[in-house]
């Protein structure tokens, strides 16, 4: 990884794998640009991959950090054979099924978040069409200092998952094959 976590600060994480310079001046820029001064967490392309213009970006960015994503991939479906490791922090081979990337970077977010307080905010998102014009954590209820547990707050679209956009289909359909499951799914909404 690249940078280090702020394990008291607030965070927003993204996957941003592959894009070019300009998402992550629009996603990074404008996020920064709002006074946030807490981490930004990106899964990416690993830096050896990425255009000089974009490293030099991305390592003079205050409160980033980088995960290189070393991705197995095969029709559409990856494994992360370095999201995982030994206990020595040794990086292992995912043993597990090729699965969306959409699907694995939950995976990749719920492992950053342990390096995290518990009274930190998180947001999960997609970097690539995002730009933000408010702090994203700006009227959002904290937990109480004496408070065990965290807050939990969830954003759900208005559409069904049946009137969704193909690609969140498809996700969902690669995610579970079985038939039945999948059409459990159908009227719920997006979260």
């Amino acid at each position: 990884a690249y940078g280090k976590h702020r394990p008291d600060k607030d965070a927003v994480f993204a996957i941003a794998d592959g894009y070019p310079l300009n998402v992550f001046i629009q996603f990074v820029g404008s996020l920064r640009a709002t006074g946030f001064d807490g981490d930004i967490v990106l899964g990416t392309s690993p830096m050896a991959e990425m255009e000089d213009s974009l490293q030099s970006y991305l390592t003079s960015q205050e409160g980033l950090v980088l995960y290189n994503l070393e991705k197995d991939c095969s029709k559409g479906l990856c494994k992360l054979n370095n999201l995982y490791g030994s206990v020595d922090g040794v990086p292992s081979e995912d043993i597990r099924v090729h699965r969306p990337i959409a699907t694995s970077r939950f995976e990749a977010y719920w492992i950053w978040s342990t390096r995290y307080d518990s009274k930190s905010m998180i947001l999960l998102l997609d970097g690539r069409d995002a730009y933000f014009q408010l702090q994203p954590f700006e009227g959002l209820e904290r937990s109480p200092v004496s408070a065990s547990d965290g807050i939990l707050h969830f954003f759900a679209e208005m559409a069904a998952i049946r009137t969704s956009k193909q690609y969140n289909v498809r996700w969902l359909r690669t995610a579970y094959p079985d038939s039945k499951l999948y059409d459990y799914f159908l009227d719920e909404k997006i979260i």
